[in-house]
């Protein structure tokens, strides 16, 4: 062969190298000096064979085999310091990574899956410690991220567990707003590693996961830089996803048949114990579970801030937790968002608590701010059993908002609401966002002040007005075709009492209008619904039995019993049709009680109940 045709050889060998695809072989158990191309030439480390797919068109696939595999390449990014933290798994473009091999398959169909068997490990050290609650400790050394995707697209990921990652980080600098109240506004993130201890994905990343553990694993906030309104503290503003952060538009992380347990987000204002969604980026979730995960302020499992959607189906959450208080919002037990969509079909959420003063043990769904994009929360075919919420309420549900972007609203259909529990609204909480809840049972749902099952109110934005707030101008909650029973008022607000109560509801009417408005009576009463705070309600075909409110008004419905100012703290209304009441208690009227304790008079823009007789 001539010298011509000898390097024409090897370029075509070269070049079929780099455009076929091709499976790698990792396997932890082997020996040093293999070039993955079989189990018997296997890797001994996983960085290699993500190295020699990044060099690849793909797509390839990469095979490990069981066993404990630790990153030791680092990547910063944009990112000047050299930290040991920085050692991270960083994703290609066009792989599938296969977890689950014994080291000796031929094909895909010969391998059984058991993600606990083949482990990506953020302890780096080898020295991480649990304590008596099984929660790994001293961490503070490992990697802040086990997996990376920083723009890498086609990723698929199969038959693994992610632990003991631990963002514990610097982020910044941010571009953006961060003044105003009472949230920010932060359109870019240079880096983020205070977020996603086990995977960052970051600048369109698109990761699909299945048959995946993510648990150990944390996000501290204690060396965040991002930080919100100095008003409220200053708060770290990016900083979450003890498990899994996804950042910026096109960023889709899809989760099938996944796992999330023991996972955290530590340190003042973290958000997010399992995932965090910031900036337009995606989570579509499926047959998945959350259980006992944490977070210090917004989302104990999950949290999304101008996030563009987060897409949950068949999951299921239990006994996650929100567990700060210093700065007065911590909310959502489970899953708490602020100017994202939010979408839940048939999953189930149980034994979840969000903190004692704000709301949404299950889902906390808020609009904060208008930025002129419309947002959506759909929940339906689910159920909520034995959550909890603080004094603002919403023991499975808080809808809220302040001058919401046109459009936002909420749907909650067919859904069962089960024995939970919160200050006002002992299942859901209705504050100045549209409302519809159809098809729906509550039963034996308690609140220690106002609606045993429902409260509704415009009150975030009632306390803006100079005076009433016209009916038009109130944002509606519609329910039709939906049962309440024994849900009750039980007058007993263990944690704040109820003189607290009555002075934290006047301190956050003074925040909203920047200390225009204050509230100096809220009435206990509505066994099953309360109207109060510029409510506005309609209900359709439901039926109430056997619920009350012992010592208070209303053992099914409660319009009024507010007081403060402006006087659209005094206002309520609630419409009813078609609707039946039976065995229903209470120390002032046991169906209803209408309390106008603003003196505004029997109309639409005082307090009223418009009946067709049903439930008077």
């Amino acid at each position: 062969m001539n010298r011509t045709a000898m390097i024409l050889s090897v370029l075509s060998l070269s070049y079929a190298s780099l455009s076929q695809a091709a499976i790698y072989y990792v396997n932890a158990a082997a020996a040093s000096g293999g070039n993955g191309s079989s189990w018997s030439r296997a890797f001994n480390n996983l960085d290699s064979a993500l190295s020699a797919a990044n060099l690849s068109v793909g797509p390839d696939q990469i095979w490990v085999a069981r066993g404990t595999y630790k990153p030791a390449v680092k990547y910063n990014g944009t990112y000047t310091g050299n930290e040991p933290n920085l050692v991270t798994f960083k994703l290609p473009s066009n792989v599938s990574i296969f977890g689950g091999f014994k080291g000796t398959e031929s094909s895909l169909a010969y391998r059984v899956c058991d993600p606990s068997k083949t482990i990506l490990s953020g302890d780096i050290q080898g020295n991480d410690i649990n304590d008596a609650n099984n929660k790994s400790i001293n961490k503070s050394d490992n990697a802040w991220h086990v997996l990376t995707a920083d723009g890498a697209t086609k990723v698929a990921m199969d038959c693994f567990t992610v632990t003991d990652g631990y963002a514990g980080g610097p982020d910044g600098p941010a571009v953006g707003s961060t003044s105003g109240p009472p949230q920010f506004n932060i359109t870019f993130i240079d880096y983020a590693f205070a977020s996603g201890g086990g995977l960052l994905a970051r600048h369109g990343a698109q990761v699909a996961l299945s048959n995946m553990i993510f648990n150990y694993d944390a996000a501290d906030s204690s060396n965040a830089t991002i930080r919100t309104n100095p008003a409220l503290g200053s708060p770290p503003g990016a900083a979450g996803g003890g498990a899994i952060a996804a950042i910026d538009g096109n960023t889709l992380v899809t989760i099938n048949n996944a796992v999330f347990d023991n996972n955290s987000c530590l340190g003042f204002g973290c958000n997010g114990g399992s995932l965090n969604a910031l900036l337009e980026s995606s989570y579509k979730i499926a047959l998945s579970s959350f259980t006992n995960n944490a977070a210090d302020r917004i989302g104990g499992a999950i949290h999304g801030k101008n996030a563009d959607h987060i897409d949950i189906a068949a999951s299921l959450f239990n006994n996650n937790i929100i567990t700060g208080h210093a700065i007065g919002d911590e909310s959502g037990g489970s899953i708490g968002v602020l100017n994202t969509n939010l979408s839940v079909i048939t999953s189930s959420f149980s034994n979840s608590v969000s903190s004692l003063t704000a709301g949404g043990g299950g889902i906390f769904f808020h609009s904060p701010f208008d930025d002129k994009e419309p947002y959506t929360l759909s929940v339906s075919y689910s159920s909520f059993n034995n959550n909890t919420a603080g004094a603002v309420g919403g023991g499975a549900i808080n809808i809220s908002g302040n001058k919401i972007n046109v459009g936002t609203k909420a749907n909650i259909s067919n859904c069962l609401f089960y024995n939970n529990n919160a200050g006002d609204g002992g299942a859901v909480y209705t504050d100045g966002v549209p409302t519809v809840m159809a098809n729906d049972a509550f039963i034996g749902n308690t609140a220690g002040m106002d609606g045993g099952a429902i409260f509704a109110s415009t009150f975030q934005d009632g306390v803006l007005v100079l005076g009433t707030l016209n009916l038009a101008d109130r944002k509606l909650l519609s329910i039709s075709n939906s049962v309440f029973k024994n849900n009750a008022v039980t007058g007993v607000i263990v944690v704040p009492p109820q003189i607290v109560f009555n002075i934290f509801a006047s301190a956050l009417s003074g925040i909203f209008s920047q200390g225009q408005g204050s509230v100096s009576l809220m009435s206990p009463g509505g066994g099953a619904i309360a109207s109060e705070f510029a409510g506005n309600v309609s209900v359709n075909n439901s039926a109430f039995v056997n619920n009350s409110a012992p010592n208070a008004s209303g053992g099914a419905l409660l319009i009024g019993g507010g007081l403060g100012t402006p006087a659209a703290m005094d206002q309520a209304y609630l419409k009813i049709r078609n609707s039946v009441c039976s065995g229903n208690t209470a120390g002032q009227g046991a169906n209803s009680a209408v309390l106008d304790t603003g003196n505004l008079g029997n109309s639409p823009n005082g307090v009223q109940l418009d009946s067709d007789g049903s439930c008077l």
